[in-house]
Order: structure tokens, then C-alpha cells, then sequence
């Protein structure tokens, strides 16, 4: 009770509720949070048998969590990648057995995890590991492929820490992503607990607090999750109604993943493994491109290293670039899962990336940057380049929609956007996003002088 009133709340969102679960049982939290203490201990006792003992530790933390079953299922995915590796050596026959087993695994889903009782929980986490686990079994194999990282002395130990690696702890259900490379060094990197580390450790364990009882007083109060499975409720709310709907979805998938990834990343960096950051708020991104690259870092990172880099090389052309894009989002739609939401999802992000690449294209040419500096000025200039975004950045919002609610809710929001918004709501929405395209400009200048401020005094 809430005063006289019954408090009701909002337990909709299964990934949320499942992270929460995962931390109400003491003996997951504790076994986590001992971790990165481990590690250290042994690292400064014997550097040459922390990555058997670290690994021993993950996998008898996942055996606890999910099952000896789930344990099974998953290290199969590592042997037949891992065999793949050391019989053709050969990084496209790499690529093909992960993205083939991705979708074989699916069909496997329903033997190892035939009761909804047995999915819910454990056979949620596993589908979930099992998906960062592809693609860190491929970064394993073509970072030593390519001589990114020296290969192990035997096929043993390659095969230890490849499995380390799948299971390091702070990373292996939730994420985020880290290279092999990032996590070979990290293993030979031991942390100085003074001071600062002790400050580190309070400023993040505040902050996270700080966002979680945010994230649970809007599961309390607002309920923006719950309407993503109610297409008749959307259907009838007003327009001010279903946009601030709609802006409270991405602002809750945002701070989730903030949770989520930031507390992972943040033992990771205890244990000294680089792992990337926790997603910078959508409200201040507006272009295609830094949603990609400040969101997911680690997957971001991921596709540019063992997609982009490769196929596009040192010179290539502006028609094999756009091709490059169109390849990473078909990885996208088939990694996250082959259904019909995530298709609309990835074509439509696929086609503001081939927008903005082919404007920046345009930009390069001397006549073009000629009559808009011409014409346009230093003011009109930003004016322009906001009023043009404004288009893409709606649409940028709608295909999260889709990703965030399915297909059916994704459809009326689209609809209605479109439909219900004449003559005045439609350009009025335009406005309130080309304004949402200042900011973010703004924001991204003021970051860029702060880096060029900490880069003088780095070289004074």
C-alpha cells in the first residue's frame, strides 16, 4: 500500500525482471561480486594459473545459475566453432559455423528447455549467453587467424581459454562484448587498490543504485511497458499520451541496458579487463551512425573490427562501403533472432545509415561545401544540417518502436504518427525534433572540445 492506495506495478518487461531475479538470489550476487577479488588474488599469487582457475569459477557459476544441461548445450556451441577454427584455419568457414549454428540453435532451445517453467528463467539466460557466446568464439579465432593475439602453445590450451573467455564472468550472460584482445591483456593486468580505486567503487555503486530505483519507480508509476502487449490501449490514447509513451520506452530500454552492461562493465574493470561503457542516453543522439556507435560499444566495436575493417580494406569505393552496411545488418537481423519485428527493424536502420553515408558523401564535394558555406554561413549551415536530420531521426524513432514492442504495437504507432497527426501534429512533431537535432549537435560539439581541451593538456 501507497497511503490508502494499493500500489500496483509493472512486470512486463522479462529481460528486466529476469536481471533482477538473477541479483535477488544471494548466492549469485555474492559468487559475482567475489569474483574480481578472486581474480586479483590469484593473479598476484600466480599469474600462470589465473586463467584455469577464473574459468573453473565461470563455469561452475553458470552451472549453478542455469544447469549442468544448459552448461552442455552451451559449451557445444565452443567445441564446434573451436573445431572449425583448428581444422581449416579459415575465417569465412569461421563465419558461416557460428552464423549457421545461430540458427540451428533455436530449433535446440525447445529439447533443452521443453517446459515454459524450465525457459522462463534458466533457458532465458542461456539463449541469451549463447548469443554473446558466437560472437566471442569468432573474435577468439580470427584475432589469432589474422595475429591480432599469438596463438596458445597447444590445442589445450587454446581451448581453455577460449572457454574462459566465453564465460568470464562479469560479461558472460548480460554483456556487454569485449575482443579476445581486450581480454588477453586484461588477464596480465593486476589492479593497485589504493585511494582512487576505493572512490571509484563508491561513486559507481551509488550511481547505479541512483538509476535502479529510477527504472523501479517507473515500472511503479508510469507503466510504459505493460502497453507494449496492449495494441488496443495505443490505439485509443492521445496523441500527447502515445508520444510520451513512447519516448518513456526508450528512455527505460536505455537505462536498462545502463544497469545492465554498466554493472557488468564495472567488474569487469575491477578484475582490470577494458570493457566498454554503458549506452550514452538516447536523448541527446539524433543520427543513425552515433546510435550504433554509442549504444551497444562492444557489439558496435565487434562488426566494425570482423566485418567493416576486412571486407572494406584501405581504398574501397563508396558503392562496396554502402554494400559493407548492408552486410552488417543482415548479420544484425539474423544474430538478434529471425522474426518479423527484428527484419523491419534492421532494414529500416540499414536504410538511415545508407542515407547519412550517402549525405556525407555529398558533402565531400568541393562544389557542394562551396555553395553551403556560400549561402548558408556558419548558423545556417547547423540549421540545415539539423532540419534535414529531423526526417531520419523520426524514423530512426519509429524503427526502435518496433524493436521495443513487436509488430503489432510497432504498426499502430506508425500509423497513428502518420495518420493522426494532421495538419498540425505531424510538422509540429518535425520541430520538436529538429530542436532535439540542435541539442545533440551542441552536446556532440561540447564533447569534441572537451576531447581536444584533455588531449592539449595531455601533450603540454
Amino acid at each position: 500500500y501507497f497511503g490508502s492506495r494499493t500500489l500496483y506495478k509493472d512486470y512486463s518487461d522479462h529481460e528486466w525482471e529476469t536481471w533482477k531475479l538473477t541479483l535477488s538470489k544471494l548466492k549469485f550476487t555474492m559468487l559475482a561480486l567475489l569474483f574480481p577479488l578472486f581474480s586479483q588474488v590469484i593473479k598476484r599469487i600466480s599469474m600462470e594459473w589465473n586463467l584455469y582457475l577464473c574459468a573453473m569459477y565461470s563455469v561452475m557459476f553458470v552451472c549453478t545459475m542455469v544447469g549442468i544441461h544448459a552448461v552442455a548445450y552451451l559449451m557445444l556451441q565452443i567445441v564446434i566453432i573451436f573445431t572449425a577454427y583448428r581444422l581449416t584455419n579459415s575465417p569465412i568457414v569461421i563465419w558461416m559455423t557460428a552464423m549457421v549454428y545461430s540458427q540451428v540453435k533455436t530449433k535446440l532451445d525447445e529439447y533443452v528447455f521443453p517446459e515454459y517453467e524450465d525457459w522462463i528463467f534458466a533457458g532465458y539466460i542461456t539463449m541469451i549467453t549463447a548469443a554473446w557466446m558466437n560472437c566471442r568464439c569468432v573474435s577468439f579465432c580470427l584475432d589469432r587467424i589474422w595475429g591480432k593475439v599469438p596463438r596458445e602453445s597447444s590445442t589445450l590450451q587454446s581451448f581453455i581459454k577460449l572457454t574462459g573467455y566465453c564465460f568470464y564472468l562479469p560479461l558472460c550472460a548480460m554483456g556487454p562484448l569485449i575482443s579476445s584482445k581486450q581480454f588477453q591483456d586484461g588477464l596480465e593486468r593486476k589492479h593497485n587498490f589504493d585511494l582512487k580505486l576505493l572512490k571509484f567503487l563508491s561513486a559507481q555503486a551509488l550511481r547505479y543504485f541512483v538509476w535502479y530505483i529510477i527504472l523501479e519507480l517507473m515500472l511503479a508509476f508510469v507503466y510504459q511497458q505493460a502497453f507494449t502487449s496492449k495494441a488496443h490501449f495505443v490505439e485509443t490514447m492521445g496523441m500527447w499520451q502515445l508520444c510520451g509513451m513512447c519516448y518513456l520506452l526508450g528512455q527505460f530500454f536505455q537505462l536498462k541496458y545502463v544497469m545492465m552492461y554498466g554493472t557488468s562493465s564495472f567488474m569487469a574493470k575491477l578484475d582490470n579487463i577494458d570493457a566498454p561503457p554503458h549506452p550514452k542516453c538516447i536523448g541527446r543522439i539524433h543520427l543513425y551512425s552515433d546510435m550504433w556507435r554509442h549504444f551497444d560499444v562492444g557489439l558496435y566495436e565487434f562488426m566494425h573490427q570482423y566485418i567493416y575493417t576486412p571486407l572494406a580494406g584501405k581504398n574501397s569505393s563508396f558503392l562496396v562501403r554502402m554494400t559493407i552496411t548492408v552486410i552488417i545488418f543482415a548479420f544484425v537481423y539474423v544474430w538478434h533472432g529471425v522474426q518479423d519485428f527484428i527484419l523491419v527493424w534492421s532494414i529500416l536502420n540499414c536504410f538511415g545509415i545508407l542515407c547519412e553515408n550517402a549525405a556525407r558523401e555529398m558533402a565531400k564535394s568541393p562544389t557542394y561545401t562551396k555553395i553551403e558555406s556560400d549561402w548558408l554561413g556558419a548558423h545556417g549551415q547547423r540549421r540545415f544540417h539539423a532540419a534535414i536530420s529531423a526526417p531520419l531521426f523520426l524514423m530512426s524513432c519509429l524503427s526502435n518502436f518496433y524493436f521495443f514492442t513487436g509488430m503489432q504495437v510497432g504498426n499502430v504507432i506508425v500509423r497513428r504518427t502518420f495518420s493522426d497527426t494532421w495538419p498540425f501534429g505531424f510538422p509540429f512533431l518535425l520541430f520538436v525534433l529538429y530542436t532535439g537535432s540542435q541539442f545533440s549537435i551542441q552536446v556532440k560539439n561540447w564533447e569534441l572540445r572537451k576531447e581536444m581541451e584533455n588531449m592539449k593538456k595531455k601533450f603540454a
